[in-house]
């Protein structure tokens, strides 16, 4: 299950909006725009397959940060919240799985997102195919407790840098 949070590439993939160029060590004038700015990403599906076969569908992920002022480092973002939309009362629905079971998955920590410039692109417009984003998942960032009494904890050993 740990391809669940790969997922989370997928939610933030919305902040790829936000890059003018990437990061390398001689392309020093690369940039987020807007800079400083806080931005929102949002994914109407999230799929995650463990090795098992078993495969997690969120309808509904979300997270935001604020992009640095200079360059392209990682920058904090709110922890992801993933789930299958609302009740009429506001309460988040519990994702579903392959097995006919529902998935409550709960994020903590301080997680961090960010873009990689492909080496030696300077002449390539930005983005490009070369390019990455990076998250980072806080040591134990997300939990799945699931409707079959089990509990998965994604980066229980320390943080993890999902890139994609």
């Amino acid at each position: 299950m740990l391809r669940l949070l790969t997922a989370a590439a997928a939610t933030a993939l919305a902040f790829s909006a936000v890059l003018i160029a990437g990061a390398s060590t001689t392309d020093t004038d690369d940039h987020y725009k807007p800079a400083n700015t806080t931005v929102k990403s949002t994914s109407t599906k999230t799929v995650a397959t463990a090795s098992t076969g078993v495969s997690l569908t969120c309808t509904n992920s979300t997270t935001s940060g604020k992009t640095p002022a200079t360059g392209l480092g990682l920058f904090i973002i709110t922890p992801p919240k993933f789930n299958d939309g609302y009740t009429a009362t506001g309460k988040p629905k519990p994702c579903t799985d392959s097995a006919r079971g529902t998935d409550v998955i709960a994020t903590s920590g301080t997680w961090q997102a960010g873009f990689i410039d492909a080496a030696g692109d300077e002449t390539a417009i930005e983005p490009n195919a070369g390019d990455r984003f990076r998250i980072i998942i806080p040591k134990a960032g997300a939990v799945d407790h699931n409707s079959f009494g089990c509990t998965i904890t994604f980066a229980p050993a320390g943080p993890f840098a999902l890139t994609g």
